[in-house]
């Protein structure tokens, strides 16, 4: 049967993880130990000699926090972040020592060196970014040396593409619900060799900021450090895929509230060419204040795209970061973002009532 919640701890792209679960159905439990996590999967059903394994696919479109969810199936705008998680469990009699995986995507490993013995588990987690309607199918082999015992198992989630939240002369992201599928809060520090962040890109209610600062109306995408513990801190907010193709100009257009203490913290608008694999720094700001202290007028900024003209694959993340455990600074807010491209003007979701000019330039 598939689990009901999966608890996981990630390692950068590919981590693998052995895990414990009670009883079938019941929530993991697991123990540190390095990298990985034991415990019982399952007490062996096949009969003797008999390998047998079974294999769940899941995710979640979540990476702000340390876990792979539940989900399985997804609806989404071409190009964001799902975190799958795939799940082995032996609960046959017979012990594995190499794993195979597949996905839609392609090979993840071959010939992975494991013991899997019977009544235990192993799953890995894999950032994917699809761009079309159809299925993520997974497939798991395990085996031994020859190969023999061989036994493979596969899943699969349907997922479904929605309209773009990020295009060039499209509607403007208000966040007035929050952070719609399609927007990505993304913890940096959610590894297994550091503590998952409680700073996080999310909605006023989930930051703890009394409102929005930045000039824009209702709700705004905001992190603060200020009023978590302290801590070190690396968030991104990140859009999905969106092209730049054919286009003889374009510009990002937001509202920003941002309040650097001490120049300990940092923000960087940085892109991604390749679904966010890798992270290039377009524009940053260590030491500068805008907007008013917890008070308008916020900043209107327009950051010029000219680097990534023509380019079909675009992604762009604010990262508010600082790495000192004992971090403990003020907060950033954002609203209205919206790309201007080849002459575009400003859109009907423009919703701040604020008709001045943007502040072409950097941050």
């Amino acid at each position: 049967m598939r689990p009901n919640r999966v608890w996981i701890s990630p390692i950068v792209a590919v981590c693998l993880i052995l895990l414990a679960l009670a009883s079938a159905g019941d929530a993991f439990g697991a123990t540190a130990q390095g990298d990985l996590f034991t415990a019982p999967y399952d007490s062996p059903r096949a009969p003797l000699g008999v390998p047998q394994l079974d294999f769940f696919l899941t995710g979640t479109t979540d990476l702000a926090h340390d876990g792979c969810g539940v989900e399985t199936s997804f609806a989404v705008p071409p190009g964001t972040d799902i975190r799958f998680c795939y799940f082995a469990g032996n609960p046959g009699s017979v012990t594995f020592t190499r794993h195979d995986l597949v996905d839609s995507q392609g090979v993840i490993f071959t010939a992975f060196p494991y013991t899997l013995a019977p009544g235990n588990a192993m799953y890995l987690m894999q950032n994917r970014q699809p761009v079309s309607t159809g299925s993520n199918v997974g497939q798991w082999t395990a085996y031994n040396p020859g190969p023999t015992d061989v036994v493979t198992a596969s899943d699969s989630t349907p997922i479904a593409m929605t309209p773009a939240l990020v295009s060039c002369n499209g509607a403007t992201s208000t966040f007035s619900n929050g952070l719609a599928v399609g927007w990505t809060s993304y913890d940096w520090l959610a590894l297994a060799a550091q503590p998952d962040s409680a700073v996080d890109w999310s909605d006023l209610a989930g930051c703890g900021e009394a409102a929005n600062y930045t000039g824009g109306r209702g709700d705004a995408a905001c992190a603060s450090s200020d009023l978590a513990a302290p801590q070190a801190y690396d968030t991104q907010l990140r859009t999905h895929s969106f092209s730049l193709v054919g286009e003889s100009s374009a510009r990002v257009e937001f509202l920003l509230n941002y309040q650097d203490f001490a120049s300990g913290d940092a923000l960087f608008l940085d892109y991604s060419l390749d679904r966010g694999a890798t992270w290039t720094t377009l524009s940053q700001s260590a030491s500068t204040d805008f907007g008013a202290f917890r008070a308008l007028p916020g900043a209107s900024l327009a950051v010029d795209l000219a680097p990534l003209l023509g380019e079909p694959d675009v992604r762009l993340g604010w990262r508010y970061v600082n790495h000192s455990p004992s971090a403990s600074d003020y907060y950033i807010q954002i609203d209205n973002i919206r790309l201007a491209c080849s002459g575009g003007i400003f859109s009907d979701g423009f919703e701040s009532g604020d008709t001045h000019a943007w502040e072409e330039g950097s941050l």
